[in-house]
């Protein structure tokens, strides 16, 4: 979503710093303080392979972007789903999902990450992205 194939990474707004990727659980990302979105359209919660990761056949990886007025109480936004069709295999540096945080982003933002695989492996990185 950066456009012209540009990241403008934003080194304040880390979700995820390369974890690894959960086994049949779901992870949920640090906070980042967002305050007053006026900059809606323009800032992005990227998400990137950054260690080689597998999803085994029919098996998913979900990811939520969450807002919080108080850092304590969630509301889901929006919900990215991949359901792997044969098994799935990211490499470094693939784009798994960029989600644009919405005019309705309270004080905080999050992103969990889940998946139903015992065996998923890999890490991920999350993280604010500027959207020329």
């Amino acid at each position: 979503m950066a456009g012209f194939g540009q990241t403008l990474r934003d080194e304040t707004a880390i979700y995820q710093d390369s974890a690894a990727i959960p086994k049949n659980t779901t992870a949920n990302g640090s906070s980042v303080v967002t305050g007053d979105n006026g900059q809606s359209g323009k800032i992005a919660a990227r998400c990137e392979i950054t260690v080689t990761g597998t999803l085994a056949d029919t098996k998913a990886l979900t990811l939520v972007l969450q807002t919080s007025a108080d850092n304590s109480t969630w509301v889901t936004l929006d919900t990215f789903t991949v359901t792997a069709s044969g098994a799935k295999t990211w490499v470094v540096g693939e784009l798994v999902h960029e989600f644009l945080l919405p005019r309705n982003v309270l004080d905080y933002t999050r992103v969990t990450v889940a998946t139903d695989d015992a065996a998923a492996t890999g890490s991920i990185d999350v993280f604010g992205n500027m959207v020329p």
